[in-house]
């Protein structure tokens, strides 16, 4: 792990215990530790609004706050952007649909993951990363030894669509594949055509970001070879 990144954690432990609220890197960065990988994606999950606990304890740094999941990016020195979120729990009325959200705990807030090697959160006490490893309520560290990416349940793609997207990065540039039930359900949404669901922005976004993968071809490649058309051009 990175030093700028350890020293910030650090600082950020000591904000919670001050508010005696609970506070975990969660996600990509969690992921990326355990592989030995530098990490660039700092997501941190707090049992509080993250809102307001960013722009108390940060307001004078530059910030993008998204009201409706009560999330909050803001952008540090030596460190970069990092994305604080209220610990949430989610239901999605339809496929694609934008999810109605309810206050939750850490280990509840897991469960709206995209894939298993996302789904961990490593609670930050006495200034350092919790030293009995992160919680892990789905197997994901099972899946970082193996290779392999996996939703946490049947209807992952029908809640999110991008999700296969997101996945196809994922599987480049860590050098994994997806489970036999990603493939299947897969298949069901290209066949089921989830993806026309989804607002072309999204969309748009995503490619945006396959584009700055170290090698994005692969990626198209890969969406391609599952019968999903983009507008790539």
């Amino acid at each position: 792990m990175q030093r700028s990144l350890e020293e910030f954690l650090s600082y950020l432990s000591g904000l919670g215990e001050e508010d005696g609220v609970r506070i975990g890197l969660v996600g990509g960065a969690v992921r990326d530790i355990l592989l030995g990988r530098d990490s660039f994606d700092v997501d941190v999950v707090v049992e509080a609004d993250a809102v307001d606990f960013a722009s108390r304890h940060f307001p004078d740094r530059k910030k993008r706050v998204f009201k409706y999941y009560r999330t909050c990016s803001v952008w540090f020195e030596g460190v970069g952007r990092v994305d604080f979120a209220t610990a949430r729990k989610e239901h999605y009325p339809h496929c694609a649909s934008r999810p109605v959200i309810s206050p939750a705990t850490i280990e509840e807030d897991l469960f709206r993951r995209d894939f298993r090697i996302n789904a961990m959160a490593w609670l930050l006490i006495n200034g350092a990363l919790d030293p009995s490893g992160p919680i892990d309520l789905y197997g994901g560290r099972e899946d970082l030894a193996q290779g392999i990416l996996d939703v946490l349940h049947e209807r992952s793609f029908c809640d999110d669509p991008i999700r296969i997207l997101r996945g196809a990065r994922y599987c480049v540039r860590l050098g994994f594949r997806f489970s036999d039930r990603c493939l299947r359900l897969i298949e069901e949404a290209r066949d089921r055509r989830y993806l026309d669901l989804v607002p072309m922005e999204r969309i748009l976004d995503e490619i945006g970001l396959i584009r700055k993968e170290p090698d994005p071809e692969r990626v198209f490649s890969m969406i391609e070879g599952f019968g999903l058309d983009l507008p790539v051009g």
